[in-house]
């Protein structure tokens, strides 16, 4: 077998990303456009807001559950994710406040959301913020400084 095959072989195809179903590609797009037009957000806005929902919708679809009957559970499952992702606290806190943001303004324009009772992405909480203690100087650093 040439050299060439055998690299070809070992190299694996990454999998392809899931598909967002059709409904929700179309709720993000009508919420990404009242953002532009009504809310006046900036472009780059609007970017990382599709990129937090993009993702999300991306690992419901992996989960097999409908954009519409994703509940806290699974907001809280997603979170958990990136935490084991490593994704900074900061980014997560974001995401969370970005997917509650969508699922309201859906809620409040009537669109039909299906999550069991009690379990509404509306109460999805991120998680609480690490107090790191202040790094004091020691003596040393200290008279370095003076």
């Amino acid at each position: 077998m040439p050299l060439r095959a055998v690299r070809a072989a070992r190299v694996a195809e990454p999998p392809a990303p899931p598909v967002i179903e059709a409904a929700a590609q179309a709720a993000l797009e009508h919420y990404l456009d009242h953002l532009a037009q009504v809310r006046r957000r900036s472009v780059f806005t609007l970017r990382n807001y599709r990129t937090d929902l993009e993702d999300w919708l991306r690992f419901l679809a992996v989960k097999g559950v409908a954009y519409a009957a994703a509940g806290r559970s699974h907001g809280r499952a997603y979170l958990s994710h990136l935490q084991d992702d490593h994704v900074a606290e900061g980014s997560i806190r974001r995401r969370a406040t970005t997917i509650r943001g969508w699922y309201a303004w859906m809620d409040g324009n009537g669109m039909p959301l299906e999550a069991r009772p009690g379990d509404s992405v509306l109460r999805l909480r991120y998680p609480r913020q690490t107090r790191r203690l202040p790094h004091f100087l020691d003596v040393d650093e200290a008279q370095r400084l003076m």
